[in-house]
């Protein structure tokens, strides 16, 4: 017999030629055409389908991956599976690829489709290639336009000006993502707004409908519906009139209307503005030559809000005047300014510079009244308002209202209004409809012609599809099609008469908004065969990138919803689960004189220092970001396939990161994928028909099936790869038996979704019938998941000394010595969170531990030790002796701040606090960015700083409001010299990560479990213990905190009273006894300075109690009668001590 471990002469998996061999079987085959006519349960998956640039690139490769591990991995459970793919093939960047090519945009992106399709197939995704669509082709867009058309007929499309970004040089409408500085992105010409008759889609009736959606939409990313809700911007106001004084020369208008979300600060207007398409303003202009000069120089510039935002205010006083209507002897002046914008709410508003950023800038530039109108507090009605305070808080200086809160002072202005009939309560979206006009030739021609006599006619349905011109020249500015009479010129459909087309396109993302329900259904003559379509929706995952998260995914599910209430749909959501993957992110290299470098342009002279291959200069490391062919970190697939084959390529997408977090390429990663499969290969080529049972290995199989299926449905693929990596070395390391043989097989079926022609070329090889494309997932035996045994911990006095073995399911009163368990004891048991507590910190030491090479790992919602239900949490291993650099977005969220930490529980029993980055301290760019310098040595700006000892960092991010409020994104690299690569994992390494996570939960358990026992002699009380002994578990030094021990009998309420410190944050909460957070998802069992109402006098009143008693601010005990509670000010200068007391409720 051959020793299963010799593989001096076993051949090597040949990727190149079994990857070209399985993929002409599976076409051969058919193997992935979905039959819309199968009895088997449905399952659709789908990536966003790419545009035809040119070539596949890194990031395409890791989300097609993700995806076709799915489909496979569902197609093995039974389902028929539907896998499109196509093209999103309209756009810019072909017209660009005219102008500077001169070719036609059609045979430009058709020639990338076809090298594109060959690139995919060569990377053995399970695509229906029989449903491929792109829509620049007729027999999509055609489709489309009869879409369009039938909305149309439901009222749902219109025609109207609107101001757009145009670009007088290129003579085209920009995208606001194409204004650059207020220039054009490709002409560099200052852009100006501009008045275009153009076509809208009515998505702002289906606005609440979109926005109840979201409460559906289980399988979303949070942050995702959270960007749609925001996007959506309901908001509740007041919609009223000033009425104007005197008359305007030219105009009959004798009010101004605005609309406003704070009422409350009505008494704070100090002017009025109007946009510079206001009709007032343009009839002021017909008759004022200074005025329509204004106007010109208003509207230069971008309608970006970017633009808007960070522009320079312009205004032009126009003499006339309004008057208040709470207030008549008040008059306020009317000004033009180019920041109000006509298309966004009612063209005018009223500015309140106290309390508005745009409106600070613009009173401080022309030095009009600001006039404070909203305090903390009454006694601050008089203080200097510096700049603008958008917060709520008390009416001050406002008659009537004064000593209301800002909701009460809205209420009171509205109903005010309504009796009075100059105003009334409205609801106001910040959506806006759909503009999808676009003066471009590459893209759908709108299926429009215009008669003189008849107005815009649809084009009859037996004339689609309106196909575009292939004579075209692109050698003048426009759109060529404006130019071409033979095309444009036609008869009206209704009169005969002389008509022109329609020269303007539908926006791209017209074409991406119903893509998914033509791959479910093609009919040749009709969009799709509802019946059939409606037998795959909604698509049941869909993979794509967050930025997509808004535009994309909500005009998905406008036009679902608009054809489903036209009757063509049932169906009202597009997409039952939605994920978003991480970037594929590389190096950057930079030249001496400021030129980007490719990795193969660099060659590592002495010492390790990097140069310039050409010319010998040096070489400087700059961020790992995401991949672009501008910055040259781009790393072409090809020749990864030709060395490694197309399996290692998708394995090492699985494997290194979660697939929501950036990946970072790199050579010793795709290496390692490269020997996992010669691995398997190696195993697979092992004799089988072997004797014998191995018990071990057979529980080991059945969790691993278990752990992968578990995996890859949730689309968790590190860990399903990590599993597998563990089976592989216990196969390896398992002598020949049954089992072992049996082993191997499955071992195959685990990984044929993520290395499907190693799988196949392997079960072809072991001699199993047919394709491993068509065999069935294994089924695990639940029994085999059970350990038999449990290991229970030792200790004496606090102290672990030893850990026995005891049968599951054993009494607790008959585990012997029952003696040894001390209260720690218990808590170990009883706290089913320390479990994971240890399972994250495993992953943490394990997974996340080089502190050479870091990464900030989300910590696990843990919930013990009175984690913060309103906090994420983000952590990374450094070194004392290092510098870092931590980059990222801040976001919307509340609080933030940066802590470095060291781990002396092994010294003196402490989580120390090395450096704190405070929120008010962070310097945040206009952007949105920040960027954190972390080192011992003292930096200028954002510097974090770590001592001699510091083991990690932590990002503690705090919520207000987490229906509002988007947490930031951040990312750490190590500054300096590169590091060698990582060495193998080996036994030692992993005993050194038990170690430090057996001190680390240890220390957390003995330091809670006293705590506790600490707080138990004064029941019902939240006194200051002395804020040392929780900084030396870690505390942040900016938070005071005050801890209790609580017990109440049926009926009692714990009520506490304090003050409350002006502070950015603050909370109490409830905990267990074993400070383990009670459920805080469907109970309330936590408050903070958003949530909390607070008594007249300022003063703050927590009720504790089992119900409701309808004053206070209550806190549900969840049917506990005992617990922990806390109470933290942060970032407070004066600490409150509260005073608490037990009532009897009524």
């Amino acid at each position: 017999m051959v020793d299963h471990n010799e593989h001096r002469l076993i051949e090597r998996f040949d990727a190149a030629a079994a990857d070209a061999r399985w993929q002409a079987r599976w076409d051969e085959a058919g193997s992935f055409v979905a039959d819309s006519a199968s009895p088997k349960p449905k399952s659709y998956v789908l990536e966003m389908f790419p545009y035809p640039s040119g070539r596949i690139h890194m990031g395409h490769v890791r989300n097609y991956t993700m995806g076709d591990v799915l489909a496979r991995f569902r197609r093995m459970q039974g389902f028929e599976v539907l896998h499109p793919m196509g093209w999103d093939a309209f756009g810019m960047p072909a017209e660009n690829a005219a102008m500077e090519k001169k070719v036609h945009p059609g045979t430009w992106t058709r020639a990338n489709i076809a090298a594109m399709r060959g690139q995919l197939k060569r990377i053995g995704f399970a695509l229906d290639w029989s449903r491929e669509l792109a829509t620049c082709e007729p027999d999509y867009y055609g489709h489309e336009q009869a879409l369009f058309l039938d909305l149309m007929d439901a009222g749902l499309v219109y025609r109207k000006e609107s101001e757009v970004n145009w670009d007088p040089v290129d003579m085209t409408v920009l995208a606001n993502e194409q204004v650059i500085d207020g220039k054009g992105w490709r002409s560099g010409a200052p852009v100006t707004r501009k008045k275009l008759s153009q076509w809208f889609l009515k998505i702002t009736d289906f606005a609440d409908e979109l926005l109840d959606g979201l409460k559906h939409l289980d399988d979303w990313p949070d942050k995702v519906r959270l960007m749609q809700e925001n996007w959506i911007g309901k908001s509740q106001g007041l919609q009223f009139l000033f009425r104007l004084v005197g008359e305007v020369r030219g105009s009959s208008a004798g009010e101004i209307e605005v609309f406003t979300t704070r009422p409350d600060t009505i008494f704070g207007a100090s002017f009025v503005a109007i946009s510079p398409s206001h009709p007032i303003a343009e009839a002021l202009a017909a008759q004022d030559p200074k005025v329509a000069d204004f106007l010109v120089k208003a509207r230069a510039g971008g309608t970006t809000a970017a633009e808007i935002e960070t522009g320079e205010k312009l205004g032009y006083d126009t003499g006339l005047e309004v008057i208040h209507p709470l207030d008549p002897a008040r008059r306020l002046p009317v000004w033009i300014a180019n920041f109000v914008l006509m298309d966004y709410g009612t063209g005018a508003l009223f500015g309140v510079p106290a309390h508005d950023v745009r409106d600070f800038e613009f009173a401080t530039k022309y030095k009009l009244p600001i006039r404070r109108v909203v305090a903390a507090d009454p006694s601050g009605a008089h203080a200097p308002v510096l700049e603008a305070e958008t917060a709520a808080g008390i009416a001050v200086n406002s008659a009537f209202l004064d000593g209301m809160t800002s909701a009460e002072a809205s209420g009171e202005v509205i109903k005010r209004a309504e009796t009075a009939g100059w105003g009334s309560g409205k609801t106001q979206y910040r959506l806006r409809d759909w503009g999808v006009s676009r003066q471009r030739y590459w893209g759908t021609p709108i299926p429009i012609i215009h008669c003189d006599s008849c107005g815009p006619v649809g084009v009859p349905r037996e004339q689609l599809p309106v196909v575009l011109p292939e004579d075209v020249t692109f050698d003048l500015p426009g759109n060529p099609l404006d130019r071409h009479d033979g095309w444009r010129l036609v008869d009206c459909p209704k009169c005969n008469g002389k008509a022109r087309r329609e020269t303007d396109t539908l926006d791209t993302f017209v074409d991406s908004s119903w893509y998914f329900i033509r791959f479910a259904s093609q009919p040749k003559t009709a969009p799709f065969d509802r019946a059939e379509a409606e037998q795959w929706l909604p698509v049941g995952q869909y993979i794509g990138g967050v930025e997509h998260a808004i535009l994309h995914l909500l005009y998905a599910r406008f036009w679902t919803r608009a054809l489903e209430r036209i009757g063509m749909l049932s169906v009202k959501e597009p997409f039952a689960g939605l994920f978003t993957q991480g970037m594929v992110t590389h190096e950057t290299y930079q030249s001496a004189d400021g030129r980007w470098l490719t990795p193969h342009e660099i060659t590592l002279g002495e010492g390790g220092a990097m140069i310039e291959t050409a010319g010998g200069g040096g070489v400087t490391r700059g961020r790992v970001e995401k991949m672009s062919k501008s910055k040259k970190n781009t790393v072409d697939p090809e020749p990864i396939l030709d060395r490694h084959g197309a399996d290692a390529v998708r394995w090492f997408m699985l494997s290194d990161s979660p697939p929501e977090r950036d990946l970072e390429w790199s050579e010793a990663g795709i290496e390692g994928a490269a020997r996992f499969v010669q691995r398997v290969w190696r195993l697979a080529l092992n004799p089988a028909a072997n004797s014998g049972t191995d018990d071990a290995l057979l529980r080991k199989l059945h969790r691993a099936i278990h752990a992968v299926g578990e995996a890859i449905g949730a689309l968790q693929f590190n860990k399903a790869v990590a599993a597998l990596y563990e089976l592989t070395t216990a196969i390896e390391k398992a002598q020949p038996s049954s089992t072992r043989d049996e082993a191997i097989r499955t071992l195959l079926l685990l990984v044929a979704p993520g290395a499907p022609h190693l799988a196949e070329e392997a079960w072809a090889r072991r001699g199993e019938a047919g394709m491993i494309a068509d065999a069935a997932w294994p089924m695990h035996d639940p029994a085999l998941l059970i350990d038999e045994t449990v290991t229970l911990a030792i200790q004496v006095n606090g102290k672990l000394r030893d850990t026995i073995a005891v049968a599951r399911g054993l009494p607790q009163d008959e585990v012997e010595p029952s003696e040894t368990f001390d209260w720690l004891g218990m808590l170990l048991l009883s706290c089913h969170d320390l479990t994971r507590l240890l399972r994250n910190s495993l992953y943490a030491t394990i997974e996340n531990s080089d502190p050479d090479r870091p990464a900030l790992q989300g910590l696990d919602l843990v919930k013990i030790g009175a984690d913060n239900p309103d906090n994420v949490y983000l952590s990374a291993p450094v070194r004392g002796s290092a510098s870092y650099r931590i980059t990222g977005t801040r976001g919307s969220i509340a609080y933030v701040s940066f802590g470095s930490k060291a781990n002396r529980y092994a010294k003196d029993g402490t989580m120390a606090s090395t450096g704190e980055l405070r929120n008010d301290d962070i310097v945040v760019s206009d952007d949105g960015s920040v960027e954190i310098l972390v080192s011992a040595e003292k930096q200028d700006g954002n510097w974090l700083p770590l001592a001699e000892d510091s083991t990690m960092i932590v990002v503690r991010q705090s919520y207000l409001d987490r229906s509002t409020e988007v947490p930031g994104e951040y990312r750490i690299e190590r500054l300096g010299d590169p590091m060698p690569p990582p060495g193998p994992f080996e036994p030692k390494a992993l005993v050194r990560a038990l170690q430090r996570t057996s001190l680390g939960v240890l220390g957390t358990a003995v330091t809670f479990a006293q705590w506790t026992e600490l707080f138990m002699t004064r029941p019902n009380e939240l006194p200051d213990w002395g804020q040392d002994m929780f900084q030396r578990a870690g505390g942040d030094p900016e938070i005071f905190y005050l801890h209790g021990y609580w017990q109440l009998e049926p009926g009692q309420a714990w009520v506490i009273d304090t003050a409350v410190p002006d502070c950015p944050y603050w909370n109490f909460q409830v905990d267990n006894w074993w400070m383990e957070s009670m459920d805080y998802r469907h109970h309330k069992v936590t408050v903070n300075k958003h949530t909390a109402t607070l008594n007249d006098d300022g003063t703050l009143t927590l009720v504790v109690a089992d119900t409701d008693p309808g004053w206070g601010n209550w806190i549900d005990t969840t049917g506990h009668t005992t617990g922990t509670a806390l109470l933290r000010w942060v970032g407070a200068t004066e600490h409150p001590l509260p005073v608490c007391r037990v009532e009897k409720l009524s």
